[in-house]
């Protein structure tokens, strides 16, 4: 894989990560605003990446866990990639886990009386999804399919459309009649929100965020050290792992924070902040402390040059390159995000 297929594919791969934040706030927008009171009810709870306990089998965390009433609700899991026989038999798997009764809503018993279960999946390929969903046997509570696609017209909507199956929650099937488009200037602001419950799949895209976000917000409070290097002038800001983390998942994370609430998932991971902190070493823009391994100390200089995204792939590319960078398959190599349309 040459710099500029690599530097390509991590695009990509953070472009998939973003739109799939992107489509986590549109779709809570989708099932939870009411028009009527122009805002969200009370009693309409959502949650992404929340552990909910099934009644066999370990813990799961859907995409979605929206709860309508103190009966109702709803669990989705978002496929916005998924274009083969393997991902919908990936999807089914997981949506089996889903289809039996589950603790973890927002009741004194952790228990509703029933749930519904969705799929999402490109719009592009719900064909193929719903042949092979039409295949699928011994599913009670699947009983939805939905599309998304990311719309440009004149403007910028996340549309998602019923394919199969009706709402229990009826005001939904009036709404998703058959689609509903979300206006993203509305619920979406650029600097909004850029962590879901999965691991983005790229370190440069936590770096990025890092340097644009958290840093900028932080370096007046953050201790600083002379350069420890003659050749360069930049004082070092002494940056926390957990500080980080805690204020990346205050600000930038679709799910929440933690706090009172175990069922939330703590994200983003502190793995994923030491990680980029750690490519930021292996790049040259910062050093590890001597005597903390949760503490690192990194040159930020706003006026530097070279700090977008697509600049730390080329720099990692250079200095680290990961194993996957050797690799030609079609999944490395650039190619249109299926939920795409124009």
């Amino acid at each position: 894989m040459t710099e500029q297929e690599y530097v390509d594919a991590v695009s990509r791969r953070c472009g998939e990560y973003e739109r799939n934040v992107q489509a986590i706030v549109c779709l809570k927008s989708a099932l939870c605003w009411d028009d009527d009171q122009g805002g969200y009810p009370d009693q309409c709870k959502f949650g992404s990446g929340r552990s909910m306990t099934p009644a066999e089998g370990d813990d799961v965390t859907p995409d979605a866990v929206v709860q309508f009433s103190l009966r109702l609700g709803l669990i989705a899991e978002l496929k916005l990639t998924a274009s083969s026989e393997d991902d919908f038999s990936r999807a089914e798997a997981q949506i089996r886990r889903y289809d039996q009764e589950l603790e973890g809503w927002w009741t004194e018993q952790e228990a509703l009386d029933y749930h519904q279960v969705a799929c999402i999946v490109p719009h592009l390929h719900v064909g193929e999804a719903e042949r092979w969903f039409d295949n699928c046997e011994d599913l009670q509570r699947f009983e939805l399919l939905l599309s998304a696609a990311q719309v440009h017209n004149q403007d910028e909507f996340f549309m998602f459309e019923r394919r199969r199956g009706e709402f229990r929650h009826q005001p939904l099937n009036l709404k998703f009649d058959p689609n509903t488009s979300i206006p993203m200037e509305e619920v979406w602001t650029r600097d909004e929100k850029k962590y879901c419950d999965d691991r983005p799949r790229c370190p440069e895209y936590t770096m990025w965020v890092l340097w644009s976000y958290y840093l900028p917000a932080a370096v007046g409070s953050l201790e600083t050290r002379p350069p420890l290097r003659a050749e360069t002038t930049i004082a070092q800001s002494k940056v926390n792992v957990e500080d980080a983390r805690d204020y990346l998942r205050a600000v930038y994370s679709v799910c929440g924070c933690t706090d009172g609430e175990p069922r939330e998932p703590s994200v983003p991971q502190k793995d994923w902040v030491r990680d980029a902190l750690n490519h930021f070493v292996q790049i040259g823009r910062a050093e590890k402390d001597e005597d903390n391994s949760d503490v690192f100390w990194v040159a930020y200089n706003p006026a530097a040059t070279a700090t977008g995204l697509r600049d730390f792939a080329r720099q990692v590319y250079r200095n680290c390159p990961p194993e996957w960078a050797q690799d030609e398959s079609e999944d490395n190599l650039q190619r249109p995000l299926a939920f795409e349309q124009d």
